[in-house]
């Protein structure tokens, strides 16, 4: 397969990815997805070997990469550093879902999963793994160091991202125009970290001081 880099990848992703939206999963056809492009089927399978894997180049796409940790996983000591990463893993999954274009696509996935039980897998790679293996990684890391404690981190991490999920799931399947669609406000995603940090064991006191600390910070550098 070529790189993912060049123009003619990001043409077929485009139309692809408006084609899978507008007609569904099963309807969309590799005919169709390289027309729209202005390629040939030759070329696209020289991308793609399938339908299905290019649907999750698609997801894949639609997700990008919103987990860069200002901090590297192993240089986070303290539990302000885990704090801001709690921040940005949250804020992450929330930019994922502010996205139309991921609604629409959950969309497809939900209307045609019986039929092809597949696409599941696809969705599953596109946010839930990343996000579920990056904070169990980051949650290890802190109870080795003695920053929180907990028993079983892989449950931490799917509370932490369930919860999130439940209610972005909702609100956006449920809107009508996905364009319409509201994101979680700053704040909200702090009260929401901060009703998960008893969790942790997270002393309120420092709790308080790193959302005072924390919330100025991040504000600042949206500014």
């Amino acid at each position: 397969m070529r790189k993912r880099s060049d123009d003619t990848y990001q043409k077929i992703l485009v139309a692809a990815n408006t084609l899978f939206i507008e007609k569904g999963y099963a309807a969309t056809t590799i005919d169709e997805i390289s027309s729209k492009a202005n390629i040939t089927k030759r070329t696209l399978y020289s991308y793609f070997t399938d339908k299905k894997t290019l649907f999750l180049g698609v997801i894949e796409d639609a997700v990008g990469n919103p987990w860069e940790l200002n901090t590297p996983l192993d240089k986070i000591t303290s539990k302000g550093d885990l704090y801001v990463a709690l921040y940005a893993i949250a804020n992450g999954i929330n930019d994922i879902f502010g996205q139309p274009r991921y609604t629409q696509l959950l969309r497809v996935i939900i209307n045609e999963i019986n039929t092809y039980p597949e696409l599941e897998i696809h969705a599953r790679k596109g946010i839930t793994n990343v996000a579920l293996n990056t904070l169990t990684d980051l949650l290890e890391l802190a109870n080795e160091s003695n920053l929180i404690k907990i028993q079983n981190p892989d449950d931490s991490a799917r509370m932490f991202v369930g919860g999130l999920l439940t209610y972005l799931y909702l609100d956006g399947l449920l809107t009508i125009d996905p364009n319409k669609l509201t994101k979680l406000s700053t704040l909200e995603i702090f009260r929401y970290i901060n009703n998960f940090l008893p969790i942790l064991d997270f002393e309120a006191s420092e709790k308080e001081w790193h959302t005072s600390k924390i919330t100025s910070s991040i504000i600042k550098a949206k500014e």
